[in-house]
């Protein structure tokens, strides 16, 4: 069974309007009262809730933000592939492995079908990797480039 994907309805498509932010202010400073030096930090972008912490608050949220950023990269992948197939004007279809043999289940990533009357279907893995997904699909572009020069 293969569903075509609207790019709306598609959650690793882009969204208009869908953003991400991450804000973490911190520095060393002196305490205008005692004259040492002391440890703040903030994750508001106006720094209202700027206050002193240790240094393994400090690294906490560093690791808790870290995390975070993996969202952004997930946002730079669903908008490139987005971008990449409609350059290509290539249309999304995924594919239900489960109803490919054993073999082939675990090798399929991606493939590309011409049609006659001009369609390209990029056929993707049901549930695949946003980054996954570009990658093969930017592989499958440069191959596709590479046979466009050559002929």
């Amino acid at each position: 069974m293969t569903t075509t994907v609207p790019p709306a309805a598609d959650s690793r498509q882009p969204v208009p309007g869908q953003s991400l932010s991450l804000v973490l202010d911190a520095e060393i400073t002196t305490d205008s009262d005692t004259g040492l030096p002391m440890l703040v930090a903030s994750t508001s972008h106006n720094q209202h809730d700027i206050r002193e912490i240790t240094p393994a608050q400090l690294r906490a949220k560093t690791a808790e933000l870290r995390a975070q950023l993996d969202a952004f990269d997930a946002l730079a992948d669903r908008y490139e592939f987005a971008a990449l197939v409609a350059e290509h004007g290539f249309t999304v279809q995924e594919l239900d492995t489960s109803l490919l043999g054993e073999d082939l289940r675990r090798k399929f990533l991606a493939n590309l079908y011409d049609f006659a009357d001009g369609r390209t279907i990029l056929a993707v893995p049901a549930g695949q990797d946003t980054a996954e997904r570009l990658r093969v699909t930017r592989m499958l572009v440069a191959h596709l480039e590479r046979g466009e020069q050559s002929a």
